[in-house]
């Protein structure tokens, strides 16, 4: 399965040598799909992000994003029957980037880690951590600003607690260290009087992950596989 993602939002487009911070309430539709399951859900959430200009064309920043709720659950059982369940869940996004600013434009890149904590509830808990790099263009237009992202992932690992199911089988960790997404923002930024600007957004994501590899959990061979999962996002929240 598939960490959400969340993924961050364009920042401000700070003065060189300045810091920016950017803090956001969130709204997100999340939909994940893979041959026998899906969920699906909204959930509400907080973002925000930390930067600093080094020096005229140079920037820096850190941020993150955190949601939980519940998805809606349809699938199958080990033994084939059908099963509908609502999920315990919480999503989390992390990033460090380097930015490069070019007049109206900003060229941002980095590292980043998103986890997706799912419990199933009347099954078993299951723990996703996928780390990518991130590779984003961002375009200002007077208030409005557009980004485009792609990402590479490179590293992941799935935690199934099969031991929730029964006592004989142990937890087991799979490997998912293949897959993509991309994304696009659309935003406007209105600044006010009292030194703070103000903002707003929509955006769309996709994430693609390729099968894990096999584990035994002492009773079966195991394998997650092949997902993907939508986002649509928006969010209002303040710049300064």
């Amino acid at each position: 399965m598939l960490l959400l993602l969340f993924f961050f939002g364009a920042q401000l487009h700070a003065a060189p040598s300045s810091c920016w911070l950017k803090l956001d309430y969130t709204y997100t539709d999340i939909a994940y799909k893979e041959a026998k399951m899906t969920e699906a859900g909204r959930f509400p959430g907080i973002r925000g992000e930390l930067g600093l200009g080094l020096t005229s064309m140079i920037g820096a920043s850190v941020g993150g994003q955190y949601m939980e709720g519940n998805l809606n659950y349809s699938g199958e059982t080990f033994s084939g029957a059908s099963a509908k369940t609502v999920t315990k869940d919480y999503f989390s996004t992390t990033y460090g980037l380097i930015h490069l600013f070019f007049d109206s434009w900003v060229i941002s890149g980095g590292i980043a880690q998103r986890e997706w904590f799912n419990n199933l509830v009347i099954s078993y808990r299951r723990r996703q951590t996928y780390s990518y790099y991130p590779l984003a263009a961002t375009i200002y237009r007077g208030p409005l600003y557009f980004k485009a992202e792609w990402d590479w992932h490179f590293k992941g690992k799935n935690k199934t607690y099969m031991s929730d199911v029964n006592a004989a089988e142990h937890d087991v960790e799979f490997a998912q260290s293949s897959g993509s997404g991309y994304g696009a923002e659309v935003g406007v930024t209105i600044p006010t009087a009292m030194g703070f600007a103000t903002h707003g957004f929509v955006a769309y994501h996709r994430w693609d992950i390729g099968d894990s590899d096999v584990q035994n959990d002492g009773v079966y061979n195991l394998m997650e596989p092949a997902n993907h999962t939508t986002v649509i996002e928006g969010g209002i929240g303040v710049s300064f």
